[in-house]
């Protein structure tokens, strides 16, 4: 597998937006973010908090997988966040916002992560590190759903304006 690769998942990115912020204006408060950068359309069935416990590295879920995060929040019921889910078989679903000129740390993540941009631009980047080579790619927002090995060291990097894209693992 490549790095990043466009999957045969494509929807409407205008509904994808228009319903993304429909939730964020009439259902999500400051109590549904992670940080202020992430919150979760699904949950274990042993979530406290089903908006949050799910978000950042795996190791804060306290011995729970990424599949265990497998429930639809029901602010995400009926809407088209649920048939993308449901279409890809998708567990531990979130959505992420980069702030501003910023990047994560370079890391691995435990499985291969589906990336669908929701807003993005040209210098958002991702960066996979191999030996002493890496390559650096741009997925636009065009409603098309990314395969990315997050299994081989990474980092994403932010030069521009906040950009806004949904996370999802696969389902076993």
């Amino acid at each position: 597998m490549e790095n990043i690769e466009r999957t045969e998942f494509n929807y409407d990115i205008l509904e994808i937006q228009e319903a993304w912020d429909a939730i964020c204006v009439k259902s999500l408060t400051h109590m549904n973010w992670y940080q202020k950068t992430q919150t979760c359309l699904q949950h274990s069935p042993t979530c406290i908090d089903n908006f949050t416990e799910g978000c950042g590295s795996i190791n804060r879920a306290g011995g729970r997988t990424e599949q265990d995060f497998h429930i639809l929040n029901s602010i995400y019921k009926d809407t088209i966040f649920e048939k993308i889910i449901r279409d890809i078989n998708a567990v531990r679903t979130r959505i992420l916002i980069k702030p501003k000129h910023t990047c994560y740390s370079i890391h691995a993540d435990r499985t291969i992560r589906y990336h669908l941009p929701i807003y993005t631009h040209k210098h958002a980047l991702f960066m996979f590190y191999e030996g002493a080579t890496s390559t650096t790619t741009h997925i636009p927002a065009d409603g098309s759903v990314w395969k990315t090995d997050t299994t081989k060291l990474h980092t994403f990097v932010n030069a521009g304006p906040e950009r806004t894209h949904l996370v999802m693992c696969q389902g076993e």
